[in-house]
């Protein structure tokens, strides 16, 4: 990009959803790097990858949480109760609930390109609530424990 527009190189802040991609943000970056390694090693690590990584994460905590049988009443239950779900991919913890609507990822950070590598400029921002939806959300997150680590 730098190339084509170098006016924009180190000028071009962007809000990213993920940590950056790469192994060495923690230990599920690094997890998910070796599973693209050894299961799609054609694949190049992106966001989707994280995205997906994510799911499978936490669909699995929601499985495990389960006491008894496993069923799709007590899978739906175990999903819907997941909170604090801690990753090095998200800059606050994951959660659920049983909420009128979903936006956990309320906070990202924002990156920049310089000299073909994307480099972080600000780490965990919260994301502006100029909906209000996003105030409301917060408040939820503080009123449940939804992603406080109690």
């Amino acid at each position: 990009m730098a190339e084509q527009f170098p006016q924009f190189d180190g000028h071009l802040w962007i809000n990213q959803e993920f940590s950056n991609v790469d192994p060495s943000v923690g230990p599920d970056s690094a997890l998910m790097f070796a599973v693209l390694k050894r299961y799609a090693p054609t694949i190049a690590p992106q966001a989707f990858a994280q995205m997906g990584y994510l799911a499978g994460k936490f669909a699995t905590n929601a499985l495990l949480s389960i006491k008894g049988p496993v069923t799709a009443k007590s899978y739906n239950a175990a999903v819907i109760n997941l909170k604090n779900q801690k990753t090095d991919i998200l800059c606050k913890p994951y959660y659920v609930g049983k909420l009128p609507y979903h936006i956990p990822n309320n906070t990202n950070i924002i990156v920049d390109y310089k000299n073909k590598d994307v480099v972080v400029k600000n780490g965990c921002t919260a994301i502006a609530a100029v909906d209000k939806s996003v105030a409301q959300t917060r408040i939820w997150e503080k009123k449940f424990n939804l992603n406080t680590g109690k």
